[in-house]
């Protein structure tokens, strides 16, 4: 009995060394465990942070674009406002200048006129004169 009970004894001892040696396992095994939980927590936060930065930046660049599609087309329009009244007033000039021209030709053919019966009427009183001479003598 006695060799039953060392026996049982022995057992008892390698089955508590065996339940130790599970247990030590078990503890470094969740030891390992929780610091990879630990590892896979930190990344995905920082997965998360930086996701919320590039979400972030993706909308400031898109209002960035925006202002400045804004701005551009704000330009534009003040351009084109620009060159519209450049246009009309070198239209306008164009009329006035054209105005000018005619009014320029109408005096110019007014003075040959006035020349040409100016000198139609020195000619007719040259021959008078000349008539009156000849009839004098």
């Amino acid at each position: 009995m006695r060799s039953l009970e060392e026996r049982e004894k022995q057992r008892d001892k390698e089955r508590d060394g065996e339940i130790e040696a599970a247990r030590l396992e078990y503890g470094r095994l969740e030891t390992r465990l929780r610091k990879s939980l630990a590892d896979v927590e930190k990344r995905e936060r920082q997965l998360k942070n930086d996701e919320h930065a590039l979400h972030t930046t993706y909308n400031q660049k898109g209002s960035e674009l925006e202002l400045q599609r804004d701005l551009m087309k704000q330009e534009t329009r003040v351009i084109v406002n620009v060159e519209k009244v450049k246009t009309a007033a070198a239209h306008e000039r164009v009329v006035i200048a054209e105005r000018k021209a005619a009014a320029a030709e109408q005096r110019c053919e007014d003075a040959e006129e006035t020349y040409e019966q100016l000198r139609k009427k020195k000619k007719r009183t040259r021959a008078k004169n000349c008539y009156q001479m000849n009839l004098a003598l």
